[in-house]
């Protein structure tokens, strides 16, 4: 290509690219280049026409993110099929061990991601605080990118900081329909952090409570124990989490569970002052209480030895049986 041509192009096609220029401050992105602004702004022709003239592929911004890494967060596929045919690293990453995989799958950039995985980019790869590009997708709340990930073969198991799953990322937003993809795919409900918190622990710490029936609909353990002898339930009535609350009760949580301290869910509920989770919590305790009088009047009747005059329970003296 002769230079003036390259100029023709470069001066007809950089519009966009200028554009994007105000769009990073030189503060966060300095030291970019023409290649990094096209490929930003998904200018095609421009990213052939400055390869073709020789532009470097892997030249860094101060934050070490290459015009693939622009291009991926972007999403734009052509210009990353012509980066990568070009021969940029897929494996190049930024000052956080960001790889444009990695970026892509942050974004929610399907197309991007598949682009990725095509051409061979790792699945594996983490970033600084090793999170891996599954990770990214699930704490995002991007099902598509999860299940495309899943699918490609992506650890479901990866444990980045503090040992946390994509499924505990996922359930500690509350992306539901990420938290069903991964149990689909099969990620482990029973998966655990530093700190021994399963990924109901966290959706219950969090008080999400959709979150929370999907992963007891998927089998979750109810009575899973966390550092200290925590329940999800101790977690959610801790927090004054009403509706999570309610959901694990239906759900038959063990009211009378005591943590490393010996106190219950409503003990940890009495001492926040939550007001209406502790209404929640000792009305619970008092259905069930009448259910198990009911049952054992049922089993004495039964048993021909039915209790004479009033049976109750000194606990809930309004729930007395009368023979």
């Amino acid at each position: 290509m002769s230079a003036l041509r390259l100029l023709v192009l470069l001066g007809a096609s950089f519009g966009a690219a200028d554009q994007f220029d105000g769009l990073l401050s030189d503060a966060t992105w300095s030291e970019r280049t023409r290649l990094h602004a096209a490929a930003a702004s998904g200018d095609v022709r421009a990213v052939k026409a400055l390869i073709e003239a020789g532009a470097p592929l892997e030249v860094q911004t101060d934050r070490k993110a290459t015009p693939l890494y622009f291009a991926a967060q972007q999403g734009h596929t052509e210009v990353i099929m012509a980066l990568v045919k070009a021969g940029a690293s897929l494996e190049a990453q930024t000052d956080r061990k960001m790889t444009p995989l990695h970026v892509a799958a942050h974004q929610g950039h399907m197309e991007a991601v598949k682009a990725l995985l095509e051409a061979g980019a790792s699945l594996e790869v983490q970033a600084e605080d090793k999170r891996t590009p599954l990770h990214m997708a699930a704490e995002q709340g991007h099902a598509e990118a999860t299940v495309g990930l899943a699918k490609a073969g992506a650890s479901l198991e990866a444990q980045a900081e503090d040992n946390r799953t994509a499924l505990h990322l996922a359930a500690v937003q509350g992306h539901t329909e990420v938290v069903i993809a991964l149990v689909k795919a099969g990620a482990s409900l029973e998966a655990q952090t530093d700190r021994k918190m399963t990924p109901l622990h966290v959706a219950a710490q969090q008080g999400k409570t959709e979150t929370i029936k999907v992963l007891l609909e998927a089998n979750a353990t109810l009575e899973a124990q966390a550092t200290g002898k925590v329940t999800p339930l101790h977690m959610a009535a801790f927090r004054g989490h009403v509706e999570a609350v309610k959901a694990l009760v239906m759900a038959n949580a063990t009211l009378e569970a005591q943590d490393v301290g010996e106190r219950t869910p409503l003990q940890l509920a009495v001492h926040q002052d939550h007001t209406e989770t502790i209404k929640v919590l000792e009305e619970a305790e008092a259905r069930r209480e009448r259910a198990r009088l009911a049952r054992l009047a049922h089993a004495l009747r039964k048993a021909g030895r039915a209790p004479q005059g009033q049976f109750c329970s000194t606990s809930t003296p309004q729930s007395c049986f009368v023979r």
